[in-house]
C-alpha cells in the first residue's frame, strides 16, 4: 500500500520537502520558494499523508526521520530528473541549476578535489552542494538521501548505487623533528571522532593512546598543528609533499594507504554523470593507483621527508 501511496506525491511537496531539509527551517525554505509559511506547512502535511508516516522532525534544524530519509532521496533522484527534462524540452537550455549533493572528506578537498570544482565553474546547469564528511562514514549519507555521490573508503556500495575504485590516498606518520624519534607516548594530533588513522596506526604498532591529543577538525588545520609541535598525525602525502616545515617520519613503516571509492545513484543523468566523470578524472591524477590494479604509487615524495 505504502509504495502505491507514493506514485500520488506531488512535485512541489517533494520540493518543499527537500528544500526543508536543506536550509533547515521551515521558514526558510518557504521564503526560498516564494510560499507563506501556512502553504509550506500545507505542502508538507500532505505529503506526509501520502506517505502515511511522519517525515520531518521539526526541531532546529529540522531533520527527515527514518521514513523521510526515503522519501528525500526521491525527492531528490525527482527533483533532478524534472530539471534534465525540463532542460531537454527547451532544447537544452537549463531553465535553473541543478543541486548536485557530494559528500568529500575533508583530505580530498584539500589536495585533489579542487581540480573538480575548477570544472564546476563551466558547468551552467548545476550548482554543488558539498558535505564534507570522513571517508569512513560517507557512504551513510547516500542511503538517508542526503546525497547522490559520495567519496568513501567503503568498497561495497550500498543498495541503488554503483561503487568506482578512484585510487589510494596515501598517509604519513609524521612529526617535527624536534619532538624526537619515538611514537610511544609522543603528543597526537586528531582530526575528529570518525578519525581512526592514528589510532589504527598505534595499534597496528602495539601502543596505547598519549595522554596528550589535540583535535584539530580541519585538513590545513591539521597540518598547521603537526608543523607547529602539538603532535604526531597521519599527513596526507599530497600535502606533506609541499610543507616547509622539518617534519619527520616515525617508525620504519610510517604509511598507511586508505582506498577511495566514488558511490554514486544508479540514476540515468548527464549532470551526475558528468560530474562523476570529472571526480574520476582527477583522482586518477593525484591519487597513487588503487592496490588492486598496480600495486601502489611509487614513494619519491615520502623519501624526499626522510
Amino acid at each position: 500500500m505504502q509504495a502505491v501511496q507514493y506514485c500520488f506525491m506531488q512535485i512541489e511537496q517533494l520540493r518543499a520537502f527537500a528544500t526543508a531539509i536543506d536550509l533547515g527551517t521551515l521558514d526558510a525554505a518557504a521564503r526560498a520558494l516564494a510560499l507563506t509559511p501556512s502553504a509550506m506547512s500545507q505542502r508538507l502535511r500532505a505529503l506526509e499523508t501520502s506517505a502515511g508516516a511522519v517525515l520531518l522532525e521539526r526541531t532546529t534544524p529540522v531533520r527527515p526521520t527514518a521514513s523521510g530519509e526515503i522519501v528525500l532521496r526521491l525527492a531528490r533522484q525527482v527533483l533532478l530528473a524534472e530539471a534534465e527534462t525540463r532542460q531537454a524540452l527547451a532544447g537544452g537550455v537549463p531553465e535553473a541549476p541543478a543541486v548536485l549533493h557530494v559528500v568529500v572528506n575533508a583530505d580530498s578537498l584539500a589536495t585533489w578535489f579542487p581540480g573538480v570544482l575548477a570544472e564546476a565553474t563551466a558547468w551552467p546547469d548545476a550548482v554543488l552542494d558539498l558535505t564534507v564528511a570522513d571517508q569512513a562514514v560517507a557512504a551513510e549519507h547516500l542511503t538517508t538521501g542526503r546525497a547522490m555521490a559520495a567519496i568513501t573508503s567503503a568498497e561495497t556500495p550500498a543498495s541503488g548505487c554503483r561503487a568506482t575504485p578512484l585510487g589510494v590516498m596515501r598517509y604519513v606518520c609524521l612529526a617535527r623533528a624536534d619532538l624526537g624519534a619515538e611514537l610511544a607516548g609522543m603528543p597526537m594530533v586528531n582530526f575528529g571522532p570518525d578519525d581512526t588513522l592514528q589510532n589504527d596506526f598505534l595499534a597496528r604498532h602495539g601502543l596505547s593512546l598519549p595522554t596528550r591529543v589535540t583535535r584539530v577538525p580541519s585538513s590545513q588545520g591539521f597540518l598547521t598543528a603537526v608543523e607547529a609541535g602539538l603532535g604526531w598525525g597521519m599527513v596526507p602525502e599530497l600535502q606533506a609533499g609541499d610543507s616547509d616545515a622539518d617534519l619527520r617520519p616515525l617508525t620504519n613503516d610510517p604509511v598507511t594507504d586508505v582506498p577511495l571509492f566514488l558511490h554514486r545513484w544508479k540514476l540515468s543523468s548527464g549532470r551526475l554523470d558528468r560530474l562523476c566523470a570529472a571526480i574520476e578524472k582527477w583522482a586518477d591524477v593525484h591519487l597513487a593507483k588503487h592496490p588492486a590494479t598496480t600495486g601502489g604509487r611509487s614513494r619519491v615524495r615520502l623519501a624526499s621527508l626522510s
